[in-house]
């Protein structure tokens, strides 16, 4: 079972690199895009009933970070 999940997990990270992540990061390794995709300094914070995920990063990371969301968002919306 532990090596069904580690073969699953992998797969999906070489998904989402393809399709989600893109911007030069195709030949990157699964640690490396651990490195600099992954590992952000966050919080989640809830206030006025509203949970918000707040990120410490660069304006270009942050940027990089809605355009990967708006390409999540275009899949799920994806007829199957």
């Amino acid at each position: 079972m532990y090596l069904s999940v580690g073969v699953l997990t992998y797969n999906l990270m070489i998904a989402q690199k393809h399709f989600v992540i893109q911007e030069g990061y195709q030949s990157c390794t699964i640690g490396t895009l651990r490195w600099k995709v992954v590992y952000a300094a966050a919080w989640i914070s809830d206030h006025s009933n509203r949970v918000r995920l707040k990120i410490a990063a660069t304006l270009e990371k942050f940027n990089h970070y809605i355009r990967m969301m708006k390409r999540m968002e275009a899949i799920a919306a994806l007829p199957y």
